[in-house]
């Protein structure tokens, strides 16, 4: 191992064993078909499009933080049983948002 002061490995003077995050993409990407799809969107009204959104979070989970006078333990309550996982869709226009 040599000591490294290249800003790659992320601190002076770290270890540097010449190994590095690789990065990772969708395996199903296909860029031709990306471009493809754009081009047919190009005849395609905008006012006719719409974006949906979905949206999903738990129901009894809680912050595990929270801020209180110095010196003092903040307290806070959760729920006693455990929640449901709850998804929200929302359809988006150029108007605003529409029901889904």
């Amino acid at each position: 191992m040599v000591h490294c002061r290249s800003p790659r490995c992320g601190a002076a003077f770290r270890v540097c064993t010449g190994r590095e995050k690789k990065t990772l993409h969708a395996a199903e990407r296909d860029d031709a078909w990306r471009t493809l799809f754009a081009q047919d969107l190009l005849d395609v009204d905008p006012n006719d499009l719409i974006y949906l959104d979905e949206s999903g979070f738990h129901t009894s989970m809680t912050r595990t933080f929270a801020r209180s006078p110095r010196g003092e333990r903040a307290f806070g309550t959760v729920p006693r049983n455990r929640g449901t996982n709850v998804t929200l869709l929302c359809g988006v226009t150029l108007n605003g948002p529409c029901a889904a």
